[in-house]
């Protein structure tokens, strides 16, 4: 794949990102930098960048995809439904549980990703 300006710019916003963004924010953030992009031209560089395998997307309980570099170290994900905010975590326990689970039942496990869909406890006046 050949590095265009538009492509450096893109990569360079997902490899930066502490968020998730969804394609609208990755284009309204390449345009900042790059006031020319288009947003078919956004759309078509997460598509090469994903069958590339460079970034992944991710389709949470909005029916938004999300996107992030591709990480061989594995995570899950916590979603704020107060703020949307999207949340890595990574527990070695809770890796061996779901080995366990799939061994249990007969399986190896090959893949598994978790998403977890929670109400922040901060500033939350207890009843």
């Amino acid at each position: 794949m050949r590095m265009t300006e538009p492509r450096r710019v893109i990569l360079g916003i997902l490899m930066r990102a502490k968020d998730h963004p969804t394609a609208d924010d990755i284009y309204r953030r390449a345009r900042e930098e790059y006031k020319a992009i288009s947003v078919a031209t956004v759309y078509r560089t997460i598509n090469l960048l994903e069958a590339a395998g460079i970034i992944e997307g991710c389709l949470f309980q909005s029916n938004c995809v999300h996107y992030e570099v591709t990480n061989a170290q594995p995570h899950d994900h916590l979603i704020d439904l107060d703020t949307s905010r999207v949340v890595e975590f990574r527990y070695e326990i809770f890796d061996q549980l779901k080995e366990n689970i799939a061994k249990d039942l007969g399986y190896r496990m090959a893949d598994c990703r978790v998403e977890i869909y929670a109400h922040s406890l901060k500033n939350k006046v207890t009843e």
